[in-house]
């Protein structure tokens, strides 16, 4: 039976971003092999865990105050610590190097993202046991530590629901360059003109401070493209608002590049198409969903014609296509499945050493 430290940045079922740590710890904690979780994380709020989990914050008045506060938790609980499981990025490998040289601590560490820091190379390199990530392209390293297991989705929250569709797009994520949501606009501008459409598009997400210009940017885009009264750039919700947004809309769209999209799995879980110029997301799906659902960012005629098929679909070519979309997600990437995985080569690790 293991005794974890579960390192990850917030446990907070009412985050937009980071609600999904939620149910992965719970998940670990349900494991056959699991005794105990002690959570380390910089913030909590709401969140509903079994008794064996254990949370802690360590956001200190500064940077340094909270590296404090991160050692203090992790010598409190070093003699019950089998080994390190880090959620996401940040600098902890880093941090854990002591402990891994010398104690002989395992860390693993789940990471999904197309671009890799030079602190993420040194930390695959030198300071991680196991790299878990989705698809074989998630983690841009050629390592022989990296392993490609699918996605954790919560397929009981993201399902299908025969409601109507009151709205054609809807994309969610933070308002941010990288999601590359100026193209949405650029789409929907062209696809209006061309198909004397007015199609209503909602956004969804949260503004960081960085990413205030941007989003100032996108606002003046829309009035330029006179698409007022059919954009709307919405706030974050609470995820659990998530699932019925979804199934209001025809078409989840996203021209992010910057890993395994988790929304347009959640979208795929609740049944609906997604357009989207994502090749990590190409990499899950049979040939006739890629020809159907996968563009190139840069070929708007493509995207329109492709945009314009899904669109239309009659209601049973929706439904069927909403079933199989479903079933890869309940079939791949569902959290219990992943955390299964994890387990199985936790395991053959830890035999091998």
């Amino acid at each position: 039976m293991y005794k974890i430290t579960y390192i990850c940045q917030a446990v907070d079922e009412n985050d937009p971003l980071l609600a999904v740590s939620v149910d992965w710890i719970r998940e670990f904690s349900y494991h056959p092999e699991v005794e105990k979780i002690m959570v380390i994380a910089l913030r909590a709020g709401e969140s509903s865990l079994p008794d064996n989990v254990i949370v802690k914050t360590i956001r200190g008045s500064n940077h340094l105050m909270t590296i404090i506060n991160f050692y203090k938790e992790v010598f409190k609980n070093l003699k019950k610590t089998d080994f390190y499981f880090i959620h996401l990025g940040g600098p902890y490998s880093t941090f854990l190097i002591p402990f891994r040289i010398f104690l002989r601590k395992k860390v693993y560490q789940w990471y999904t993202h197309s671009y890799i820091s030079p602190l993420m190379k040194f930390q695959a390199l030198f300071c991680i046991d196991r790299i878990f990530t989705a698809t074989n392209s998630s983690f841009a390293m050629n390592l022989a530590k990296i392993r490609a297991i699918g996605h954790g989705i919560n397929t009981d929250l993201f399902r299908i629901n025969l409601i109507d569709k009151k709205d054609d797009l809807i994309t969610s994520g933070r308002y941010s360059p990288i999601k590359n949501l100026d193209k949405i606009l650029e789409l929907v501008s062209k696809y209006n003109e061309k198909f004397k459409e007015s199609l209503k598009v909602n956004f969804y997400g949260p503004t960081f401070k960085k990413d205030q210009y941007f989003k100032k940017n996108l606002l003046n885009k829309k009035n330029e493209l006179l698409l007022d009264n059919n954009i709307f750039f919405n706030e974050a919700v609470r995820r659990d608002r998530l699932p019925t947004l979804i199934n209001q809309h025809r078409v989840f769209i996203s021209f992010s590049d910057a890993g395994l999209d988790k929304a347009s799995l959640e979208s795929m879980s609740c049944g609906l198409p997604v357009l989207t110029s994502n090749k990590m997301l190409a990499e899950i799906l049979p040939g006739h969903l890629k020809e159907l659902m996968i563009v190139d960012k840069n070929d708007i005629e493509g995207q329109l014609v492709k945009l314009n098929k899904l669109l239309t679909l009659d209601d049973q070519e929706r439904l069927s296509l909403a079933e199989e979309l479903r079933h890869i997600i309940k079939r791949d990437h569902t959290t219990p499945m992943l955390v299964d995985k994890i387990f199985y080569e936790i395991n053959n690790y830890e035999k091998q050493n």
